[in-house]
């Protein structure tokens, strides 16, 4: 079972799909959510982000922001976002 991870940043929403786990930049250190987890909002650094998706770990280097958790969602407002999965253009 997953849940939505959604990547936006001020430009366009980069990325919307289900994850199996994601692993987040945090001020305080990386910060690794799974489905189900306890909502919080924590300020996220500049780095790369992780995140598993159909047996395939995927890498988002994005710039700092916010991160809300909920209980079925991720959302990451970013300043910028740069991935394969999202494009080689920096968003």
């Amino acid at each position: 079972m997953g849940f939505q991870l959604t990547i936006v940043t001020p430009q366009r929403p980069v990325l919307d799909r289900e994850v199996e786990t994601v692993v987040v930049p945090g001020q305080e250190g990386d910060f690794g959510v799974l489905a189900s987890h306890e909502p919080f909002l924590a300020p996220i650094e500049g780095g790369v982000l992780c995140y598993t998706a159909d047996g395939r770990t995927t890498e988002v280097e994005i710039g700092g922001g916010f991160a809300e958790v909920g209980h079925d969602r991720v959302i990451v407002l970013a300043q910028s976002a740069d991935g394969a999965e999202i494009g080689s253009e920096k968003a």
